[in-house]
């Protein structure tokens, strides 16, 4: 297993290949290995949770995102079908700090995506039926969680001509109005 950084982020998500082996009875796949992840990054936490997505073509979720003190991490993996994942680097003091990146993933991929914490994540599906796989090292909690419109930023042309969203994504803040409340809370501190 290899780990591949998305360009342009520093420490930021990695691509990493799914260990996949085959024989006369079909074949068995490790889709998450924490001894593999913690080579690039020793400071990976351990999966509490697994949830899978089955996702309706054009269906998108995200940007989503937990507060910088939850400490989240995530691993996303395409076991069916196929799926467009995006990050974007929510990080205020990082360089790269409004730039995204995209990668298409499948069941045939054998790629697993590595999101460590300062980054929102959005999925779209690109098949009917797309089956994701993402762990976290945290329980789901709404009250640590929040979003990020995603047909908002410079992005919005990544996706599907009509992307079917949620009521929840749909209302979200614009790019605009989070990088506005940065600021507003960076001003506040310093007073």
């Amino acid at each position: 297993m290899s780990t591949e950084f998305l360009i342009p982020f520093m420490k930021g998500p990695a691509l990493i290949a799914r260990d996949k082996f085959e024989d006369v009875r079909g074949s068995f796949e490790m889709l998450i290995q924490k001894d593999e992840i913690t080579i690039s990054y020793p400071e990976y936490q351990n999966l509490v949770q697994i949830n899978l997505i089955v996702g309706k073509l054009g269906g998108l979720r995200g940007f989503h995102v937990s507060h910088p003190s939850a400490n989240h991490w995530k691993v996303v993996t395409c076991v069916s079908g196929m799926v467009r994942d995006a990050v974007l680097d929510i990080r205020p003091s990082s360089q790269t700090f409004g730039e995204y990146a995209v990668v298409d993933m499948s069941s045939d991929s054998g790629l697993a995506l590595i999101i460590p914490p300062g980054f929102a994540h959005a999925v779209e599906s690109l098949t009917e039926n797309s089956l994701t796989i993402y762990g976290t090292n945290i329980p789901y909690s709404d009250s640590k969680e929040f979003e990020i419109n995603p047909l908002s930023g410079d992005w919005k042309h990544i996706w599907n001509e009509n992307p079917i969203l949620s009521q929840r994504d749909i209302e979200a803040q614009t790019w605009e109005t989070y990088k506005f409340g940065l600021k507003d809370t960076k001003n506040e501190k310093v007073i």
